[in-house]
């Protein structure tokens, strides 16, 4: 091989710029801009919720993913097209705001929902049209280097956990109480060793968060599609949001008190063991389904530093892997590794079992 055939790499084939909304609102506006080249794949249309949800994004001046346009000059037109090779659907909902199809929706920013942009502050509108987009530009690139430059930059892509797919499928009302309310609490996930940094960075603690609400307004599940399900339900409106806050918090306040010593310190810190002593805590003191935020039963005073030499003890036989006497089961149950519905059942009803005796109805 010659020196004239190595192949060098360089950065030709694209560059990076910012662009402000209104720089695309004036390419639009002047046919400049064309958001469905023949090339471009079909994605899902999306809901008036996933347009809503990103221009909340745009208002309070969070990022939004990255655009690919493929820029074109024509010298004899003296004019410069720009073909939206990713992120025609974040274009079209940006375009269809300003131009009035649709409003925000309450769920997402009820300081400007249901207010179209020509009504909203100039302030506002002034803070949309200059907020930037990071765009990748790319330049003299044919429709099968575009196919190639796409086909590369998937072919790094992780597959979606089950939270990462219900994050990217909904945006209404579930879906924001769950990221509230799992961002509330992220100090008590770390601190306690709950979860890892890297679980959370592929929102483990919503997935927690989602899994342990599902089962505190129904009972006890296994799956997918009994959290879904929830999202789907409360999509438009979540009504018990203010309920199961409250409940939430009062939950894992109460188990901190029930274990005595740091939870990280225990082998309640894992989630097969956190996840049937939160929900049968909840059983004992709300009871699943209930609608109310006031406690049914209250942790007897009198008992808390008995229930404290109990719950140690567990997580100390748990640890040693000890299966002999009444613990026996629950902890083999443990060691299989195992999330099935009928072990679920099992850690939750022996755990129910043993700290409902520190109780008492109020």
């Amino acid at each position: 091989m010659t020196a004239e055939e190595i192949y060098v790499p360089t950065n030709e084939k694209f560059h990076s710029f910012l662009y402000t909304i209104s720089d695309f609102i004036g390419w639009y506006d002047r046919g400049e801009l064309i958001i469905s080249p023949d090339f471009q794949r079909r994605g899902v249309v999306w809901t008036t919720k996933a347009k809503s949800y990103l221009i909340d994004s745009i208002v309070r001046g969070m990022p939004i993913p990255q655009l690919f346009i493929r820029q074109i000059v024509h010298p004899s037109a003296r004019k410069t097209m720009r073909e939206v090779v990713d992120g025609q659907q974040r274009l079209r909902a940006i375009i269809g705001f300003i131009g009035g199809e649709f409003t925000v929706l309450p769920v997402h920013n009820s300081d400007i929902s249901r207010t179209r942009y020509d009504d909203l502050p100039e302030s506002i509108q002034g803070a949309i049209l200059s907020y930037p987009l990071s765009v990748n530009v790319l330049t003299g690139s044919s429709d099968q280097d575009v196919l190639e430059i796409f086909s590369r930059i998937n072919s790094y892509s992780i597959t979606l956990n089950r939270q990462e797919k219900l994050n990217a499928e909904f945006s209404g009302a579930f879906k924001q109480s769950m990221h509230q309310l799992a961002r509330r609490h992220y100090a008590y996930w770390r601190n306690h060793n709950i979860l890892s940094s890297t679980a959370i960075a592929r929102m483990g603690e919503v997935d927690l968060t989602a899994d342990l609400v599902a089962t505190m307004m129904t009972q006890l599940h296994h799956g997918s599609d009994h959290i879904k399900d929830h999202y789907k339900k409360y999509d438009d409106e979540f009504p018990l949001k203010e309920v199961i806050d409250e409940q939430f918090n009062h939950i894992l306040s109460l188990i901190e008190t029930m274990v005595g010593i740091p939870i990280e310190e225990t082998e309640f810190r894992r989630r097969p063991l956190f996840y049937p002593l939160f929900t049968a805590t909840h059983d004992v003191v709300f009871g699943f389904g209930s609608s109310s935020s006031r406690p049914g039963k209250e942790l007897d005073k009198e008992r808390i530093a008995e229930l404290n030499i109990i719950m140690q003890d567990l997580s100390d036989k748990v640890k040693e892997r000890e299966t002999e006497g009444r613990a026996g089961e629950f902890i083999r149950a443990n060691q299989g590794g195992t999330n099935s519905l009928t072990t679920r059942k099992l850690r939750h009803e022996f755990l129910k079992t043993l700290i409902s005796p520190a109780f008492r109805v109020l």
